[in-house]
């Protein structure tokens, strides 16, 4: 049979079997099947305590004496985790191992032996976390300097089969990845080449490729331009272009002697004008507006030529605007139309018109409040015909459509303001940029931080999945025909890198492909983009004013299609098949574990744990790791979540829309500095320990059997069943809980523990039958709730007037009763009914005045079961504490203490 490589394991009492003490830097937490390596049933679940107390005392040294002295206080004051979830095929994550420098080949080989019905060498399923620091190691790939460690799930071989009808690999699945959810925010799926060709998703995504840029010299943009310092950079060459029409706009100084600006007030004749907040002087140059437009031909090769005969040739008409405008944006419609909107103190003007036409100032095409002090970006869809302006203003921020008629000559409100506050958790952020996926509907908001998320104008919510930029872009555009998002980053006149994302995959990589800029950009301050007229190729134009040159280069951006697949239809009888698209839904397990996590337990729970510190946390993301990474993981997700949503009614808050989905290959992840959240060590080891329920006795033989730690050992028990209470207290241990409640909780008040009258007297313990008897009548209408409360009530009531005082609510619960009608189950009131018994249970009286205190108080009612002792509890209390401090007595009188304890970490 299969052995560890040495016998190194033996002879430090470890199991032979287990190959934990082989990998480097590895710590078992979660034990998914105990029975391996303890006396206990198949399938039991428990906290490793002796790997766990290694862990914690290589975070700190000393920080772990025994289950019963954990020093949580030092924990939180010195160490801090960084922490990463990882979990998926067993030869991926060996591989990981092995870039880690944390195996040999041996023991990797061992990793991947399937066990069979012979004892072999083996890692036990379960929740790991893995240090590659501790050894310190050579590694190739993974080197950091920052103390980042991963929770690792190790599973059992039939887990990730989508075939395996094993209930018991179900349920390690489904309570492994609850609890890898739950002790990290980011999780990395790690796939197999075989399994990822297994999964269906497949998506072909076209290359995107850039070229060396060539230069368009046109001396008709040539201007003497003297526009004064004042508004020189309100007024400047730049692009001004649409998605079929491209064109410059210059501007130059006219002679001041013109008529006033209707939109500001004259000093000397008031009645002249509209009331404003601002006067123009009379003295002020204004501007004369011109827009060249341009006509280009590709040439072989894909290269951007002007055509020499044409409108560029015609020099075009001049529009006479004001300099006390603010102009807040020029743009081409078509050929002939264009947009320009503009801020005067006392409202915004847009006009509609024609580029060889001038435009009446006195007659806009449509008139809103003004944005004159307000930050606001400005979107066009002309496929659609739908101008969005994101107002940023100290009242509101919002979101206001309008629409256009198919000339471009008419505008009119689309529907009410959008208010973004509703999708944004305590501030809505600073938006520098808007634009529309062309002819979607999808409107792609980009935060002054780089965050951007994408608004579904038909739905007036924000989609599911973030991207997130290192810093603002310069430059954001879509792609008339291709669906896809064009973003320029860099630094002004500056631009260095293109970001380039398919709508259909938007969220999928964390920056889309990133391809470098050609140097000859280097100078221009404003784009646009020009469409080939071939699938999946674009041109990219940068104006550089300074010396009157437009340059270009050719992008291949690619065509992203997603491959027809079938899926049965969701409900219903029949074997319907339906083809889809645009969204491809896997049934692997490696995807679909995530929906069995939110089946089986709350999404947004009724009674939230508040030990972990919210201010280093980070956004939730998956991680996808495979050999191709594509779109059809966030798509195939966000199906996931959406058909969730729709079976189960349970409350989800913001939690499911807010995961960011990504896929990478396995080198292209960023290991050395990742993105992940900060936990204080002792706050994230007690979120540990409370998340696996433990079991304190059992029955069997018609005896009253006590587990110590969660695990029957059948000496003791032979103990027990001659030791006095007193003794049997003291063997009792309650595990990875010994710890929490003696000292991280020791002075957390408890409520409501219950205790038999057959057993114990009412009379003589008066500490306990304190607990309120909460009645739920199940699958209750809303309708009919009244009536069966006010019923079921008067029933109990005349019960319990009939027994009186020998009523067992009276006896047993302090005549403590409330009645609970509870909704069908799947219904959404079912699951924010847990949030209104929490708030009843919670109001209760606190029947033990610390967690310590109800701790001795378990521990002698489980003494006294055993050893059929029914003297009053409190009788047993004082006598277990007189034995205790008699016990430390001597100690206590030689040196002045009864023994070195650590800080007690307690959670006030």
């Amino acid at each position: 049979m299969d052995r560890p490589p040495n016998s190194q394991a033996a002879a430090r009492g470890h199991d032979i079997n287990d190959l934990l003490p082989h990998v480097k830097g590895l710590f078992r937490l979660i034990d998914a099947d105990a029975s391996s390596g303890a006396s206990s049933s198949p399938g039991t679940i428990t906290i490793s305590q002796k790997s766990l107390g290694d862990f914690i005392n290589a975070v700190a040294p000393g920080a772990y004496i025994n289950t019963e002295r954990i020093d949580f206080g030092r924990l939180n004051r010195e160490s801090r985790l960084r922490l990463i979830g990882i979990y998926g095929n067993k030869s991926e994550i060996v591989r990981f191992f092995e870039t880690c420098g944390a195996i040999n080949s041996q023991v990797a080989k061992l990793l991947l032996v399937r066990p069979n019905a012979s004892p072999t060498a083996q890692l036990r399923p379960g929740i790991y976390v893995f240090d590659p620091l501790k050894p310190p190691t050579t590694r190739t790939n993974i080197t950091s300097t920052t103390p980042v460690r991963y929770v690792i799930y190790w599973p059992q071989e039939p887990v990730w089969n989508r075939f395996s009808g094993s209930s018991k690999a179900r349920d390690e699945r489904v309570n492994c990845m609850r609890y890898l959810t739950c002790l990290t925010d980011q999780i990395r799926c790690l796939i197999s080449p075989d399994h990822e060709s297994a999964l269906g998703l497949e998506a072909m995504q076209g290359h995107s490729l850039i070229d060396n840029g060539y230069n368009i010299l046109r001396e008709a943009l040539v201007s003497n331009l003297t526009v004064p310092q004042d508004i020189i950079e309100m007024f400047s060459q730049h692009l001004c272009s649409g998605e079929a029409t491209q064109a410059v706009v210059t501007f130059h100084l006219l002679s001041a002697t013109v008529p006033d600006d209707p939109f500001t007030e004259d000093p000397v004749s008031p009645s002249r004008g509209r009331p404003g907040s601002s006067v123009r002087n009379s003295t002020t140059p204004d501007i004369g507006l011109r827009l060249w437009v341009l006509e280009f031909s590709v040439r072989a090769g894909k290269r951007l030529e002007l055509t020499p005969v044409g409108r560029t040739q015609i020099f075009p008409l001049e529009h006479r605007i004001y300099s006390s405008w603010r102009i807040r944006l020029v743009q081409m419609l078509t050929s002939e139309r264009c947009l320009l909107i503009v801020d005067t103190p006392e409202k915004s003007i847009i006009w509609l018109f024609s580029r060889d036409v001038s435009f009446r100032h006195d007659r806009p095409t449509y008139e809103i409040s003004s944005l004159w002090d307000q930050e606001c970006a400005v979107a066009v869809d002309e496929q659609t015909r739908v101008i969005a302006l994101v107002i940023m203003g100290s009242g509101s921020r919002a979101i206001h459509l309008y629409q256009t008629d198919n000339r471009f000559s008419v505008i009119t409100a689309r529907r009410l303001p959008c208010n973004l506050l509703q999708w944004y958790d305590d501030k809505v952020p600073q938006i520098t940029h808007a634009a529309f996926f062309a002819g979607s509907g999808d409107l792609c908001l980009v935060e002054l931080s780089g965050r951007i998320r994408v608004f579904s104008v038909s739905h007036q919510r924000i989609r599911p999945g973030t991207v997130y930029l290192e810093g603002n872009p310069l430059f954001v555009r879509s792609c008339p025909r291709n669906d896809v998002l064009l973003l320029l980053e860099g630094d002004e006149a500056s631009p260095r890198e293109l970001h380039i994302f398919h709508r259909s995959s938007f969220d999928t990589r964390p920056t889309g492909t990133v391809l470098p800029i050609p140097s000859t950009f280097l100078g221009a301050t404003s784009f646009s983009i020009l469409d080939c007229r071939e699938p999946g190729s674009v041109f990219l134009l940068g104006l550089k004013p300074e010396s009157q040159e437009l340059v270009s280069t050719v992008v291949d951006v690619g065509k992203e299609k997603t491959n027809r697949v079938p899926r049965a239809r969701i409900g219903g009888g029949g074997s319907g098949i339906e083809p889809i698209s645009d969204i491809v839904r896997a049934t692997s397990p490696l995807i679909n574990c995530f929906s069995e996590v939110w089946e089986r337990f709350p999404v947004v729970s009724a009674i939230q744990r508040e030990t972990i510190a919210p201010e280093t946390r980070q956004n939730p993301s998956v991680t996808f790791v495979c050999q191709q990474p594509n779109g059809a993981f966030r798509s195939c997700f966000n199906e996931m979540i959406k058909i969730f949503e729709e079976s189960f009614q349970k409350p989800t808050g913001q939690r499911l829309s807010s995961i960011q989905v990504l896929s990478s290959t396995f080198d292209d992840l960023d290991w050395k500095a990742p993105l992940a959240s900060t936990y204080r060590a002792g706050e994230w080891v007690a979120e540990l320990l409370c998340l696996v329920p433990i079991q304190l006795a059992v029955m069997s033989n018609n005896r009253f059997v006590l587990l110590k730690d969660g695990i029957l050992e059948r000496p003791l028990e032979g103990d027990h069943l001659v030791a006095d209470v007193t003794r049997i207290i003291d063997s009792l241990s309650l595990g990875w809980y010994e710890p929490i409640l003696g000292q991280y909780m020791a002075n957390k008040p408890v409520r409501s523990l219950q205790a038999c009258r057959h057993i114990l007297d009412p009379a003589s313990n008066p500490s306990l039958f304190k607990g309120l008897l909460a009645v739920i009548i199940k699958d209750v209408m809303e309708t009919n709730k009244q009536e069966i409360v006010k019923e079921f009530s008067s029933n109990f009531g005349q019960l319990i007037s009939s027994e009186r005082s020998t009523s067992f609510v009276t006896e047993l619960h302090d005549s403590q009763m409330t009645v609970v009608p509870w909704s069908i189950i799947q219904s959404r009131e079912f699951y924010t009914l847990f949030a209104k018994l929490k708030g009843v249970l919670f109001n209760r009286k606190v029947t033990h005045g610390t967690a310590g205190e109800f701790l001795i108080t378990l521990k002698a009612l489980m003494a006294k079961m055993k050893a059929q002792d029914w003297e009053p509890l409190d009788q047993a209390v004082i006598k277990h504490r007189v034995f205790k401090l008699s016990s430390l007595l001597p100690a206590a009188l030689e040196a002045g203490r009864s023994a070195s304890t650590p800080d007690s970490g307690v959670l006030t």
